[in-house]
């Protein structure tokens, strides 16, 4: 799958997944 064929919808939502995985991870330091 190209990065090109990734819709920006798709993308927010990985890095919103990705910003609370590090959010977790962090409280648990």
């Amino acid at each position: 799958m190209l990065m090109k064929d990734i819709h920006p919808v798709v993308v927010v939502l990985l890095q919103h997944m990705l910003g609370l995985q590090k959010q977790y991870q962090e409280k648990q330091v």
